[in-house]
């Protein structure tokens, strides 16, 4: 079933996500509310919260209509982006909110009916229900035929990314038919300013879809229009200092968090490894970091000690066991693999001796995956430039991608695109699905 009138679909979308995002705000008022209410009588004693009323909040002419009109403006109903893109406008959107009301309330009436702790809490419970209902809203409207047609036009062999980036998620809304307002162009294609030319004429959306990573996209800083000519500027962000500077802060700052945590785990790991099986708890081996420098990289050992050997018998014995060796270093059902050191893969424990090397200043919490010197030598000649330019990462954007089940071809691709797109954002992104990824046991060998 699909609606497949255009003006009905887009009311039904846009009724849909209005309701949404009224429940997603009342939720949010309600629990912001009676936790301040609970913070009164036990926490905040000093602070009066006597008078208060939850319709204050709730009247649908006050909080919530400036609310969705905000969201609005922000184009939450006319636009469609992707759902982390969709999160990060949000976040924005939620504290220009409540900057907006409680400056208004300030300066045009008395702020006695109003907590000003309750106002601020709205935005931090909207930015828990508010991502969770837009999504399943989006993926409920998709399975019930509300979407948007597209056209595509480009070569077989990018159609099949687009068809994974864009066709299949849910979040987004597109299906490919016709007539369609939007129109996807593959940025390859032969005579690419011809194409876009012609095709302004006939659809209102052109989109340039980058198969490649030919551009370095989300590190775009500004865009210009001057007499007739178009000027795109594009930042490369490693390059700033500041920008470092917090993300150096951050992994000291959540290495000192995680420490109280990873202590005991360190204790509970290194007996469960000595009871296992004899050798050392630490596997250290040299790996390569930013700008060429080789720095001992800590893991949990995993393995017997004799693995080198039983690597070696294993290769000589077994060629479809070469074969996927010499395609991504890995091995299905790897022999050399201990108990304890299955247990430890499956949830990527023994990677959080790692935080060691965070704190040294040798790695960070995300970037390119550490790879050793051989690998270096054999796989990435030709990429070191970008390598080179960052350090590498506890987790990353080929980690969250596919894990060991990826090539190196295609850790390079993940890694490379990293580093051209690279935005504190994205590494929160990175972090959030790498718990997401870690919970499933999506891609451990």
């Amino acid at each position: 079933m699909r609606l497949n009138n255009r003006r009905v679909s887009h009311f039904v979308r846009v009724l849909s996500l209005l309701a949404s995002d009224l429940v997603s705000f009342y939720l949010s008022v309600f629990f912001a509310f009676y936790t301040r209410m609970f913070a009164s009588g036990y926490v905040l004693k000093s602070i009066p919260f006597s008078g208060q009323r939850l319709s204050n909040y709730t009247l649908l002419y006050g909080l919530p209509l400036a609310f969705v009109l905000i969201l609005a403006f922000r184009g939450f109903y006319t636009t469609r982006r992707f759902f982390w893109d969709d999160f990060k406008e949000f976040i924005n959107t939620a504290f220009i909110y409540v900057t907006i009301i409680i400056t208004s309330l300030t300066l045009i009436v008395e702020m006695r009916g109003w907590s000003r702790s309750v106002l601020l809490m709205i935005p931090l419970f909207l930015i828990f229900f508010f991502p969770i209902l837009r999504f399943l809203t989006n993926v409920l409207l998709f399975n019930f035929g509300v979407v948007e047609k597209c056209d595509f036009i480009g070569s077989k062999e990018s159609f099949k990314k687009f068809k994974k980036v864009i066709l299949l998620n849910k979040y987004l809304g597109f299906v490919l038919d016709k007539p369609a307002e939007y129109v996807f162009l593959d940025s390859s294609i032969e005579n690419l300013n011809v194409h876009l030319r012609e095709l302004t004429k006939s659809y209102r959306f052109v989109c340039l879809f980058d198969c490649n990573s030919a551009l370095p996209s989300g590190s775009v800083k500004s865009y210009f229009n001057t007499e007739a000519l178009n000027i795109f500027s594009f930042e490369n962000k490693l390059f700033d200092k500041r920008r470092m500077f917090v993300k150096r802060a951050i992994d000291v700052f959540v290495v000192l968090i995680l420490m109280p945590l990873f202590i005991p785990i360190l204790a509970v790991v290194s007996i469960l490894i000595v009871l296992d099986s004899k050798g050392p708890i630490f596997f250290v081996q040299e790996r390569v970091g930013k700008d060429g420098k080789i720095f001992r990289c800590y893991k949990f050992r995993t393995m017997f000690v004799d693995a080198e050997k039983r690597l070696l018998e294993i290769l000589n014995k077994d060629l479809i066991a070469k074969e996927q060796w010499l395609q991504n270093s890995k091995l299905r059902n790897d022999p050399r693999v201990t108990n304890v050191g299955k247990l430890l893969r499956r949830f990527s424990i023994d990677e959080l001796p790692q935080i060691i090397n965070v704190l040294k200043g040798d790695m960070s919490f995300v970037g390119p995956r550490p790879i050793t010197i051989d690998e270096r030598d054999l796989h990435y000649k030709d990429h070191l430039r970008y390598y080179y330019s960052v350090k590498p990462g506890v987790t990353g954007l080929a980690q969250v991608s596919g894990r060991s089940l990826l090539s190196f071809q295609e850790r390079i691709e993940f890694d490379r695109w990293y580093i051209e797109n690279w935005s504190l954002w994205l590494d929160l992104i990175i972090i959030l699905k790498t718990i997401i990824v870690v919970l499933r046991k999506e891609g451990a060998i």
